[in-house]
C-alpha cells in the first residue's frame, strides 16, 4: 500500500515541478511548516503562491485535516534565476489535531516556520506565540528561521488587530513581519522568499520526501500531496 502511495505522491511532485519554470538553478530545498489557528488563510496562500495572478482565488476551502504537504519553488530574493524547492506542509489549526501535530513536525525535518494569523481576529495573533514554540519544540531546535504573515488585510473594514500588533509578535519572536492578502494576491510571495533565503539548507530530492510522506502515513497520520 505504501508502494502505491509513493508512485502516486511521486507522479504528483513531478507534474508541480513541470508548471515550474525550467530556466532556474535550483540551489536547495526548504522544510517549512505553516501554522496558525483555524480558518486563517493558511492555504490560501499556499495555493496563490507564485500564480502571479493567475489562479483564482478559492472562495470555499473545506477543513485542511491533519496536514497537505505542497512543493512549490520560489525566486530567491533579489535574484531572477536562482530559486528554492519549498516543501510546504500545510498544518491544520483544529484542536482535534493539535495532539498529533509534533509527530509531523519531528518527522518532517522543518527548518522553518511560517506563522500566519488573520488581522480580523485578535485571538489569532495572540495563538502565534505558542504555534511557534510548539514547531521549535518538536524540531528540537531553540528557534527557527521564518515569518509572520498577517493574512485577510482586503478586509479593512474588519480590521482589529493593528500593524503595530503584529510587527510587536514579530519582533518578540525574532521574526520579520510580513502582510498579504491572498484573496487579492497581494504581498503572498514576500515571506516565502524571506524564509527560502533564511533557511536555504543542502538539497533534497524529492523522492527523499515521498518517503517521508509514507513513513508518516504509516504511522497512522493523515497527509496529504499537492
Amino acid at each position: 500500500m505504501i508502494t502505491v502511495h509513493n508512485k502516486v505522491m511521486a507522479k504528483r511532485l513531478v507534474d508541480d515541478a513541470d508548471e515550474r519554470p525550467h530556466t532556474c538553478t535550483v540551489n536547495g530545498s526548504v522544510r517549512v511548516a505553516v501554522v496558525g489557528e483555524p480558518a486563517v488563510g493558511k492555504t490560501a496562500l499556499v495555493h496563490m503562491l507564485g500564480k502571479d495572478g493567475a489562479a483564482r482565488f478559492p472562495e470555499h476551502y473545506s477543513m485542511t485535516c491533519g496536514v497537505e504537504l505542497h512543493l512549490r519553488q520560489v525566486l530567491l530574493p533579489g535574484s531572477r534565476n536562482t530559486s528554492v524547492n519549498l516543501h510546504l506542509f500545510d498544518c491544520g489549526g483544529q484542536d482535534v489535531f493539535n495532539e498529533d501535530m509534533p509527530k509531523y513536525w519531528r518527522g518532517g525535518g522543518i527548518a522553518a516556520v511560517l506563522l500566519v494569523y488573520d488581522a480580523t481576529r485578535t485571538h489569532t495573533l495572540d495563538a502565534c506565540h505558542s504555534w511557534h514554540q510548539r514547531v521549535c519544540d518538536a524540531a528540537g531546535r531553540a528557534n527557527l528561521p521564518g515569518a509572520v504573515v498577517a493574512n485577510k488585510i482586503d478586509r479593512r473594514d474588519s480590521q482589529v488587530v493593528t500593524r503595530a500588533d503584529g510587527q510587536r509578535l514579530a519582533e518578540a519572536i525574532g521574526m520579520p513581519y510580513f502582510e498579504a492578502s491572498a484573496k487579492e494576491a497581494d504581498g503572498i510571495d514576500g515571506p516565502f522568499r524571506h524564509i527560502a533565503a533564511a533557511a536555504m539548507r543542502t538539497d533534497v530530492p524529492d523522492v527523499e520526501i515521498v518517503t517521508k510522506v509514507a513513513e508518516l502515513r504509516a504511522q497512522g497520520l493523515s497527509i496529504s500531496v499537492s
